[in-house]
């Protein structure tokens, strides 16, 4: 019972930790596009798979293409790290 315990309480501690990155990204963050690419990293771990993540939330070629476009200006930038695949983006 009490490993069940300490258990929920890390998973809690986690998600907390989580909603409070994703918070402070959003409140101190200036460009809509940059905040939700960089949202996306956060929520699955520090990078995603475009690719990935358009098979997973069943998104449509034009968007997959404004993101891709904008994750390509954000690099460009250095806003934003790629990863090994033109698919994969990191937080810098």
């Amino acid at each position: 019972m009490k490993k069940d315990n300490t258990d929920f309480k890390v998973e809690l501690e986690n998600k907390n930790n989580l909603l409070n990155a994703i918070h402070d990204e959003l409140a101190s963050s200036e460009d809509f596009i940059l905040s939700y690419i960089k949202t996306m990293c956060i929520i699955h771990g520090g990078k995603f798979n475009l690719e990935e993540l358009r098979h997973k939330y069943g998104w449509k070629m034009p968007k997959v293409a404004a993101l891709t476009a904008a994750i390509n200006h954000f690099a460009a930038r250095g806003l934003v790290k790629r990863g090994a695949t033109v698919y994969d983006v990191e937080l810098k």
